[in-house]
């Protein structure tokens, strides 16, 4: 799974293997940086006019950038558990945290060359050694490494000890490296120092060194490939700030333009990977909700006949039963029996039977001409017919027209004790006003259907007296 091939499983690409066309482009990203440093070191110290906004402008994005990125780690982190996120997430929030260390205490970056332009490339060079504590901690896609568990991790603790680490690794590391750069990394003359040459050139040695541990992986995530373009990217920022003479010439401002490439392409690969995880998650949510459609179908509905099955009929037999006593209105329930079933299928065999039971089926369920009425699978050859607001003569013509339907399938069955085609038998109950309920409703039909075989059969009956089914 990944950025533009997201099948399988997790909940982010970004911990899943990249794809040959991801490869392709963070191969060429880098490829485009390699080049494009080489050909600007030799220029790296001609003098360039100065933009004094322009301090202040990439300190922001950069700080920006990096806060954005923190979060978005720490999404995964919580999702994952892993350490080496929580490595990743860490270090990404120690340049927002830098900043507002360094503002408080000195003050806005200057536009002028001061030591607070030395530092600020030290606290955002500072991410490499991270991205090495994240490889050493086993990264995101190897799933041995998820040591800190839910269950021990309450969602509270994990956030309050995310920001008491990040916080307390930069106090600390303020607290060190603050005074010793306002002193050793301070221009002198106009121009940097020795100390900030070697501190670009060591910080750009850890980022090759991070790129070549990523890149020796033995499994590489989609995360892995872009924290490696963004690697690439520092370390040119990191080489082009140590050839670099003075602030404001071609070396510190295409070192800038490399440290924006830094910043931003981890995070714009991010925020398309966000954007790809909520588009996926409305695909499954979709999916979900035609999956529990089918589910749903398939519990309330019989595979063979296609019909509402026992479970549903209970359900919406029940249903109709209130509305009609609530309506003060009739309801008529019709129980069917096809006959001579077992000899149908001793004859013809059981998948004969089966298909005799689906044409029975259609034919009863053509019978249904009001959106109320239904017919269902009662049971093995047993069907019903629900017909709710329905009087005793309106239910004998639907039962009848049902009978009279399965006649005209003209299904053979020699075996039949009414004729040479299959028929039908049916029973009639009827639920009039303030008449009991369900079960007496079930019983009265079942009765029925007794009396109908009892009778010969292919006929429909009703246990009710001739006087009392009138008056239904």
């Amino acid at each position: 799974m990944s950025l533009l091939n997201y099948e399988g499983s997790g909940l982010f690409a970004f911990t899943g293997a990249p794809s040959r066309l991801e490869f392709r482009i963070a191969g060429a990203v880098c490829a485009i940086i390699v080049v494009l440093l080489v050909l600007a070191t030799p220029f790296a110290r001609i003098p360039l006019p100065p933009a004094p906004a322009f301090v202040g402008a990439y300190a922001a994005w950069f700080a920006l950038a990096e806060a954005v990125i923190a979060f978005l780690m720490f999404a995964l982190f919580l999702n994952y558990r892993s350490p080496g996120l929580f490595a990743l997430a860490a270090g990404s929030l120690l340049m927002p945290l830098a900043l507002v260390f360094y503002i408080s205490t000195h003050g806005f970056p200057s536009p002028r060359p001061t030591a607070g332009s030395g530092l600020a490339t030290l606290w955002g060079a500072g991410f490499p050694f991270f991205v090495l504590l994240y490889v050493g901690l086993g990264g995101s896609s190897d799933r041995r490494d998820r040591i800190w568990r839910p269950a021990t991790w309450r969602p509270s603790v994990q956030v309050a000890a995310f920001i008491g680490v990040s916080i307390v690794t930069c106090a600390a590391l303020g607290a060190v490296i603050t005074p010793v750069s306002l002193s050793v990394m301070a221009p002198k003359g106009g121009r940097w120092p020795v100390a900030y040459h070697v501190v670009c050139f060591v910080v750009a040695l850890a980022a090759g060194i991070s790129f070549a541990a990523l890149a020796l992986r033995r499994s590489r995530s989609v995360l892995d490939l872009w924290l490696m373009v963004e690697m690439a990217a520092l370390g040119a920022d990191l080489t082009l700030n140590g050839f670099s003479d003075v602030q404001y010439d071609f070396g510190w401002y295409a070192g800038r333009a490399f440290g924006l490439v830094a910043a931003s392409s981890l995070l714009l690969a991010l925020l398309i990977e966000s954007a790809a995880h909520y588009g996926r998650l409305a695909e499954l949510n979709e999916a979900l909700v035609v999956s529990n459609r089918a589910l749903e179908h398939l519990s309330l509905h019989d595979g063979l006949t296609g019909l509402p099955n026992r479970r549903y009929f209970d359900t919406y037999l029940g249903r109709q039963v209130l509305l009609m006593r609530r309506r003060q209105q009739n309801l008529a329930l019709v129980l069917i029996d096809v006959d001579s079933f077992k000899a149908y299928n001793d004859l013809y065999g059981h998948q004969a039977g089966d298909e005799c039971l689906s044409r029975v089926a259609v034919a009863l369920k053509s019978c249904c001409r009001r959106p109320a009425e239904m017919a269902a699978r009662y049971g093995g050859e047993e069907f019903a017919l629900i017909l709710p607001d329905t009087d005793f003569a309106s239910a004998m013509r639907v039962a009848e027209s049902a009978r009279e339907a399965v006649l005209k399938l003209k299904a053979p069955h020699s075996g039949s004790a009414t004729g040479s085609i299959v028929s039908i038998s049916g029973g009639i109950a009827m639920l009039g006003r303030g008449d009991a309920g369900l079960e007496e409703l079930i019983a009265q039909a079942d009765e029925a259907l007794f009396i109908a075989k009892t009778n010969g059969r292919n006929q429909m009956a009703s246990a009710l007296p001739a006087d009392q089914a009138r008056r239904a």
